[in-house]
């Protein structure tokens, strides 16, 4: 926030905010054995809670003294409501995260919330999963997806999201998926 101080804040008429932090966690051990407090402490700290505080100290920065138009974009996951096999750490943590964003849409009526699901994009933790995962058939599909090039570019998926924003037919707080009928 040291790039705000000394601004004067009325002068931003709008600010988006996207949350994109995210990380796999162990995608080797099932549910059972998935033990050791402060790995979930670790993974819930970088993925849920620090996102959901700088939420609200960016909502304290700009708020309604300010009169300045608000977007919050949640980047979830298929997985955030969809199980996974070996993905306890990243089906939990976009659930949680997904649901903090309902609530706060549902709190925040004047704030614009989408919780948006770009899809299987080529990124460095899609790979982790080609590469690393611990599941056969769940790394098979994603490594399938790069055979047959069916993985996203995140331009396009970026391009998604800015069409799924301009149009706005979402209700705030919705999840939205990259293959989502608009």
């Amino acid at each position: 926030m040291q790039s705000l101080k000394n601004k004067v804040l009325e002068q931003f008429d709008q600010v988006v905010v996207v949350h994109n932090v995210g990380t796999m966690g162990n995608t080797t051990q099932c549910t059972n054995n998935l033990t050791d407090l402060q790995s979930w402490h670790d993974y819930y700290d970088l993925n849920v809670f620090i996102p959901a505080v700088l939420n609200g100290v960016i909502m304290k920065i700009f708020d309604e003294s300010t009169n300045t138009k608000k977007t919050v974009i949640n980047i979830t996951s298929l997985f955030g409501i969809q199980p996974g096999r070996l993905m306890t750490y990243y089906c939990t943590g976009k659930a949680a995260r997904e649901m903090f964003f309902k609530v706060f849409a549902l709190e925040n009526p004047q704030i614009d919330v989408l919780n948006y699901a770009p899809g299987p994009v080529e990124t460095d933790m899609f790979y982790e999963v080609c590469n690393e995962h611990g599941d056969p058939e769940t790394k098979a599909n994603f490594t399938e997806m790069t055979v047959k090039k069916t993985v996203l570019t995140c331009e396009q998926t970026v391009n998604r999201l800015l069409m799924v924003l301009k149009e706005h037919k979402y209700k705030s707080g919705d999840h939205v998926d990259y293959f989502s009928a608009l």
